[in-house]
């Protein structure tokens, strides 16, 4: 596996976000079916009720979702050029 290009600790951020919810929201989904309407409706639900932690009335952080739009957009960039 290539080195990361980010900090270990946005490396982390990356994993843990993509194993709590991207994985379990959208992580069924073949890429060929992946739209981007589903992607919007996943941010739509993330920004309004995504925390898993109860905190600050189960909204995320505007950063984290930038973080969480920055990984998903890494990772889908690495399986288009992966064919």
């Amino acid at each position: 596996m290539p080195s990361p290009t980010v900090r270990p600790s946005t490396y982390i951020n990356y994993e843990t976000n993509a194993l709590r919810h991207v994985n379990p929201t959208i992580g069924h989904i073949k890429l060929k079916n992946l739209k981007a309407a589903r992607l919007q409706k996943f941010f739509n639900e993330k920004s309004v009720s995504g925390r898993l932690d109860g905190q600050e009335g189960g909204l995320f952080a505007k950063k984290t979702l930038l973080n969480m739009r920055n990984m998903l957009n890494e990772a889908l960039n690495q399986a288009k050029a992966n064919g």
